[in-house]
């Protein structure tokens, strides 16, 4: 009894802040587009006239409030679980070493983004184009905010500093990386984007344990987004 006692109190202590944030998220966000809604609402008409005009832009704000309202909420427990916490020297590998992983991680985006593209699985997920849509319909100043800062930011706290982070406490690395991934992946609700994160997360999470830089991830992980967003936007492929 014990032993599965203990074994419940880890799941617990693992998932708990990925839990936490599913339902925060949802609650913020909902709360910004309430009362986004209202002060919209005071311009009569014309506030009326841009939400039905800028509907991409107005969930894209009240995804922002979600994530910051969830971040501002998990934030102490980041700080107490200490990966926020730049290390002694944690720049300290040579430059080259960095180049080579923003290169790689510019390449690596880029190329899965042609490889589902020319292979046609992104036109064969209906639920993806809907998503798409709705994501990159938004003003570019909100997205390049929304891709490019806060979702990078958040979600790495979430993933690799609390997810990854306390899976390592009980699993071995393998294990921690393929399973933080595959939740990871799991988060972004659809095939394709699912695949996508999944690898991601593998390379993100790799990278985070080698060199024990949260920062470095969410670097990566905003190299990312920006590739994806501006390949959609400007057809690069």
């Amino acid at each position: 009894m014990k032993s599965k006692f203990e074994g419940l109190k880890q799941i617990l202590y693992v998932l708990l802040p990925l839990l936490v944030f599913v339902v925060l998220y949802d609650i913020w966000t909902a709360l910004t587009g309430h009362v986004l809604g209202i002060v919209l609402r005071l311009f009569g008409a014309n506030g009326e006239l841009w939400m039905e005009n800028n509907a991409g832009t107005f969930q894209a704000v009240c995804i922002m409030g979600g994530l910051v309202g969830a971040c501002v909420c998990l934030f102490k427990t980041a700080v107490t679980d200490g990966f926020l916490t730049p290390k002694k020297d944690v720049w300290k590998q040579p430059v080259w070493q960095y180049v080579i992983i923003v290169l790689a991680t510019v390449l690596f985006s880029y190329g899965m983004n042609y490889l589902f593209t020319i292979t046609g699985f992104t036109s064969q997920s209906a639920v993806y184009q809907v998503t798409v849509q709705k994501q990159y319909d938004v003003a570019f100043a909100v997205g390049l905010l929304l891709y490019g800062v806060i979702s990078p930011f958040v979600e790495e706290l979430v993933f690799r500093g609390f997810l990854y982070g306390r899976m390592r406490v009980y699993m071995p690395k393998i294990g921690a990386v393929l399973v933080s991934a595959l939740l990871f992946g799991i988060y972004h609700g659809n095939m394709v984007q699912g695949i996508y994160g999944f690898l991601m997360g593998i390379l993100f999470t790799l990278v985070y344990d080698r060199y024990k830089n949260f920062y470095l991830s969410v670097i990566m992980h905003v190299i990312v987004n920006l590739v994806g967003y501006f390949v959609q936007l400007f057809g690069f492929i």
